[in-house]
């Protein structure tokens, strides 16, 4: 008795509260406790614990003295002989503080950190946006022949392709159609006329300037009306073609483009009309205006 009153006194303080519906003896749980923490590693100093019933398990919740955690824990001994539930109510207790300890004493140290070395960044140069090549576009148009009172009217559709920064070709289709009165009655004129022509371009941003060279080409119908019974009307249908030079601008945003054009030129083969001296027909010189929207492709 000497030396187990010895061995107690070496053990660390058990601190330990017991509900009586456990039907445990508590100071046969702080005896077997106090000796099992003196042998066990988790022996630094006392343990806090308290054991409360849950149905006809038990719940104990112990201060771990290594941690400072609360550890919670069940267990059943409906089933133990009761001369060894303290026994094994005070083992449950000592193995979860145990595995607590040993669990912070012996967990494996943190990876380590690896820093991964990063290249720098290498800048991609963007690929150049695709130069738009074709353009098509609808334009109302304005023609006056020089050497005639005679303004003629109408519209067309113009197609542009610049396989080249600065260089490419158009190709147009118009028709346009005029009216004036003389002392005798009236002239109607209505012109179906194509268009080829080399251009160079020169592109500042969202605008852009064409100059170009080509020929017009077409037929022509020219009517009269007379006001005057006796005087016999004329009609006069042929073809006719010329020479031209124009200027053109266009500016616009994304697919659209405005486009203005001013082009001059002179009918090399044309179809001649006179009544009394103005000019009726389609010969001489002219000027020639026009104002379209029109699409990038």
């Amino acid at each position: 008795m000497i030396w187990l009153a010895l061995v107690l006194s070496l053990a660390p303080p058990v601190t330990l509260s017991v509900d009586p519906c456990a039907q445990v003896s508590q100071p046969e749980v702080r005896r077997v406790l106090e000796l099992e923490l003196l042998s066990s590693r988790a022996a630094i100093t006392g343990v806090t614990a308290a054991v409360a019933c849950e149905g006809e398990a038990l719940a104990f919740s112990v201060d771990d003295p290594i941690t400072g955690r609360a550890l919670t824990r069940t267990v059943d001994l409906s089933r133990a002989a009761p001369n060894a539930r303290a026994r094994l109510l005070a083992l449950a207790i000592v193995e979860v503080v145990e595995a607590s300890w040993s669990e912070q004493l012996f967990s494996p140290p943190p990876a380590p950190e690896v820093h991964k070395v990063v290249p720098p960044l290498v800048p991609v140069p963007a690929a150049p946006a695709q130069r738009p090549k074709f353009g098509l576009s609808a334009h109302a148009a304005s023609r006056t022949l020089l050497t005639s009172p005679l303004w003629q009217w109408g519209g067309g559709l113009r197609f542009v392709h610049t396989p080249f920064r600065f260089l490419g070709y158009a190709a147009e289709l118009s028709a346009e159609h005029g009216t004036f009165s003389t002392t005798l009655g009236s002239v109607f004129i209505t012109s179906v006329d194509g268009l080829l022509e080399l251009l160079g371009q020169l592109i500042l941003g969202p605008v852009s300037f064409q100059l170009s060279a080509g020929s017009r080409f077409g037929v022509v119908h020219a009517r009269g009306v007379p006001s005057i019974p006796l005087v016999r009307a004329r009609e006069v249908v042929g073809p006719w073609a010329g020479i031209l030079g124009a200027f053109s601008a266009s500016a616009g945003g994304g697919m659209w483009f405005l486009t203005a054009r001013v082009e001059g030129g002179q009918i090399l083969v044309g179809v001649p009309s006179r009544v009394q001296s103005v000019n009726t027909g389609m010969v001489g010189p002219w000027l020639g205006l026009s104002l379209g929207l029109g699409v990038r492709l």
